[in-house]
């Protein structure tokens, strides 16, 4: 799992977005697999560990909490009128949630398509990040994919204590050049 978020990150810094974001779309999936193996319906897992991991950034309660999570900088340096304003405000159209992460994910990945049915996306490289312009919400796919590489990091920290998880990412997908029992072809 680590060379999946490892492999992102290296696509980023290659500026090949299309490589980053398809695997990014696949950590919330192979999580939730090793999270809860039993659970047999795929949309429920993802949209089950993308709500526990990724919640806080895409889709919390209020805009404040919204802009505290992002734009820690800016949150500071709001005065105490405008965060309890903030605060008293839904997030709205802006959000991002665990049914559209799912939907932008099937798109993607099987149709290669931003066409989400009754969710419409723009996706970005540069830094305007979940923005809504005539109904359709924006998203930077560098910001995006960094933040489910931290999610991903966030959720090793959390289960390093977990047996069965770290069992299950210990036999996890490998790509390796040796055959047998340490035979290596280079």
């Amino acid at each position: 799992m680590k060379a999946i978020v490892n492999s992102i990150k290296e696509a980023l810094g290659a500026k090949n977005y299309f490589g980053a974001l398809f695997m990014a779309l696949t950590i919330p999936d192979i999580c939730a697999s090793i999270d809860n193996p039993d659970e047999k319906n795929n949309g429920v897992r993802y949209k089950k560990w993308f709500h526990d991991n990724l919640k806080h950034k895409y889709y919390p309660d209020t805009l404040l909490e919204l802009i505290e999570s992002n734009n820690p900088k800016s949150a500071e340096q709001l005065d105490e009128y405008t965060k309890e304003d903030l605060r008293a405000t839904p997030v709205g159209e802006v959000a991002f949630t665990d049914v559209m992460c799912w939907k932008l994910r099937c798109s993607v990945l099987h149709a290669g398509s931003t066409d989400a049915g009754k969710y419409s996306f723009h996706l970005t490289h540069g830094g305007s990040h979940q923005n809504v312009i005539n109904g359709v919400l924006q998203i930077s796919v560098v910001r995006f994919c960094q933040d489910i590489c931290s999610a991903f990091e966030l959720w090793c920290e959390k289960n390093i204590g977990n047996i069965d998880v770290q069992r299950r990412l210990d036999e996890g997908m490998r790509i390796q050049n040796d055959i047998g029992n340490g035979v290596c072809f280079e």
